[in-house]
């Protein structure tokens, strides 16, 4: 059953490194936590970050075209045109 986000928030960052840390769904300190705490360093925690980052921006139509802008004059700078 996927997660109600209706009506529940996402946890954040703090939250997810502590179900990678403390969770009971692995016990000790064994392979499988330490293999869990590789996945949210590597790839959970900066996919979460980026996409609620993106989330917050397109929260509110200002946000939205202040970040338009400032892509749009960072692509005019060469040292930061490959970046966009």
């Amino acid at each position: 059953m996927p997660p109600d986000i209706w009506r529940r928030p996402r946890p954040g960052l703090a939250d997810r490194w502590a179900y990678a840390t403390c969770s009971k769904e692995w016990t000790g300190d064994g392979y499988l936590r330490k293999a869990g705490q590789a996945y949210a360093i590597a790839i959970a925690l900066p996919a979460a970050a980026v996409l609620l980052l993106a989330d917050w921006i397109v929260e509110r139509p200002s946000r939205l075209a202040a970040a338009t802008v400032l892509i749009a004059l960072l692509a005019q700078f060469p040292p930061l045109s490959w970046l966009i």
